[in-house]
């Protein structure tokens, strides 16, 4: 109560916050997070050869990537792709999904030979993934009011991006109005249509731009932000003590 200035890093804490505290609605922003790397021109990097579908940074216990392998493996299987046409790879901890390995789980949707799951590595080697990459795939666990820190990787990157991510949560919120394919983690249907759709126009020779190619991600346009309310809590704060 005694905060002038109470900050969210998404707009669903902040819808929660306000429904808590309501004499406080007026005080309560959302100030999201967002991306440190200027969007990447396509014409600035080597077109890859074949379609890489990446995901990058843990895969958390609450999000399940099997409807997603599924999807992948009836577009391998519908457009009779090879290891050099089409390629999935998750880099990050190892992860175990129900007991098993993602390899595992990968061969069973059909795109065995056409998976990897690579190590953790830095975060420039996870960006060179990205830069080599058509397409990412970003989940939204069980908690909705947060943002996967790598979806603010990802839109600075020329390729796609499939967020299976719902239409009720943060993520969709920070995705709304922009090129991200935003759907519910389970529906099969719409991403295989979704992947086959995005590696058709890749074998047209079309290029994905960076989701935010506008610029609306920066991190630093956040900062801006912030720093204008307290210039403003700043200059009221003047107003108040002089007499």
């Amino acid at each position: 109560e005694r905060a002038s200035l109470i900050i969210t890093n998404t707009i669903a804490a902040q819808r929660v916050l306000q429904g808590r505290f309501p004499a406080l609605r007026d005080r309560i922003l959302c100030m999201p997070d967002g991306s440190d790397l200027d969007p990447i021109d396509a014409s600035t990097l080597p077109r890859p050869s074949r379609f890489c579908i990446a995901h990058c940074g843990s895969l958390y216990l609450d999000r399940d990537p099997r409807p997603f392998l599924r999807a992948a493996g009836r577009v391998r299987e519908r457009l009779s792709l090879g290891p050099d046409d089409f390629r999935v790879v998750f880099m990050g901890a190892p992860t175990r999904v129900g007991g098993r390995s993602l390899d595992d789980l990968a061969a069973e949707a059909g795109l065995a030979g056409m998976f990897e799951e690579r190590a953790a590595g830095t975060r420039e080697e996870a960006r060179q993934l990205l830069r080599e990459s058509a397409m990412a795939v970003a989940f939204q666990g069980e908690t909705r009011t947060q943002v996967p820190a790598k979806v603010f990787e990802y839109v600075a990157f020329p390729l796609w991006l499939l967020a299976l991510v719902g239409t009720e949560s943060a993520t969709a919120d920070v995705l709304a109005n922009s090129d991200a394919i935003v759907m519910d983690i389970d529906d099969e249907s719409a991403a295989t249509h979704a992947i086959e759709t995005c590696y058709r126009r890749f074998r047209a020779g079309e290029s994905a731009r960076p989701v935010g190619w506008d610029g609306r991600f920066s991190r630093a346009r956040q900062a801006e932000r912030l720093v204008a309310e307290l210039q403003r809590l700043e200059s009221n704060a003047m107003r108040w003590r002089t007499p």
